[in-house]
């Protein structure tokens, strides 16, 4: 139910076409392998499960856009407690995966992290 209500509000607000390379269908690609990492690591389904469906959600281009993760990271501050709830480390840890999956993050050596990226 969450994952539903997270999808419309993002697709009302998503600004590329929703069958190009960053748009639903590659969501739904990088849910599938989070939820198998997420089986053996140490980190919690809910975290991946909502980068997965985030992390390209605020996307302007197809192409190089630098910002898409910050602005992904601020969509959830957003979206938390209003479409869904994680606790306070889990919702921060989110946020970290979000604003650095393109490359200027923490320390991929972050278990928890890596496993969102």
């Amino acid at each position: 139910m969450e994952q539903a209500r997270i999808l419309q509000h993002i697709l009302q607000q998503f600004a590329l076409p929703v069958d190009g390379l960053h748009g639903p269908h590659h969501w739904a690609r990088v849910l599938m392998f989070a939820r198998r990492l997420s089986l053996d690591r140490p980190v919690r389904a809910e975290v991946v499960e909502r980068f997965a469906l985030l992390h390209d959600a605020c996307r302007v281009s197809d192409g190089p856009d630098a910002g898409h993760g910050q602005r992904a990271a601020a969509l959830a501050r957003r979206l938390q407690g209003r479409l869904y709830r994680l606790d306070a480390a889990d919702a921060a840890l989110l946020e970290r995966a979000l604003g650095g999956h393109a490359g200027t993050g923490p320390d991929p050596g972050d278990e928890p992290l890596r496993s969102c990226w």
